[in-house]
């Protein structure tokens, strides 16, 4: 079932110039849940200063942001706050060119943003090597994962904080050491909280449905 959040819009402009104005729109963060809005209009980061900027808080590429710290998913058009952030306004705003969401329709959703990213091409994955333990942020697509220097462990993000967003882990050494990518809190992968690369080149693609991860 795909998740709900409050529908916010930070978008002062509203005649599709996409310019930046001196004012902003206020958002309230929800008292309850995971502290989530979402965007009903979604700005394309690709751009330079094409970002949501929220007054007294700063962006983080960590999920869950920390306090005084906001995530923005510029796939899902969503962003998060800490719960101590919980109940209080804030003055919000972004600019450049973005996407007009007429409904909550994840696949259009990311679709037409991640299009937009990449110039109106297919957008090029986000590819990175990590050779110790890592946090997986919501860029990320592949991961390649060298444990010659010892075990390593991959957390996951919140599978909350996307829907239909895919992620490949590669083990690249020959080693004996582990690569386990692990679950946020209890959320599992097809029904376990970790999975473990053991072989060379062994591989694994996984996709969250807002509920649980999935082995593709």
């Amino acid at each position: 079932m795909a998740l709900h959040f409050p529908l916010v819009d930070i978008r002062q402009e509203i005649d599709g110039t996409w310019e930046q104005l001196n004012t902003s729109e206020s958002i309230t963060v929800p008292l309850t849940g995971d502290y989530i809005v979402e965007l009903i209009e979604v700005p394309d980061n690709g751009q330079v200063n094409g970002r949501v900027v929220i007054s007294g808080l700063t962006e983080t590429a960590n999920y869950p942001p920390p306090a005084g710290y906001f995530f923005v998913n510029y796939n899902k058009g969503r962003i998060a706050f800490n719960p101590a952030q919980a109940g209080i306004t804030f003055s919000a705003d972004y600019w450049m060119k973005g996407s007009l969401v007429e409904a909550a329709d994840i696949n259009f959703l990311y679709t037409t943003v991640m299009s937009l990213s990449a110039g109106g091409g297919v957008p090029l994955p986000n590819i990175r090597t990590v050779t110790s333990d890592s946090s997986i942020i919501v860029n990320d697509a592949v991961v390649l994962a060298d444990a010659t220097s010892g075990p390593i462990v991959l957390s996951l993000f919140t599978v909350m904080a996307t829907v239909g967003k895919t992620l490949t882990f590669k083990k690249i050494d020959s080693t004996d050491n582990f690569v386990t990518i692990e679950g946020y809190d209890t959320d599992e992968i097809d029904g376990d909280n970790t999975f473990d690369l053991e072989l060379q080149h062994e591989t694994i693609t996984i996709v969250g449905d807002g509920t649980y991860w999935w082995i593709i």
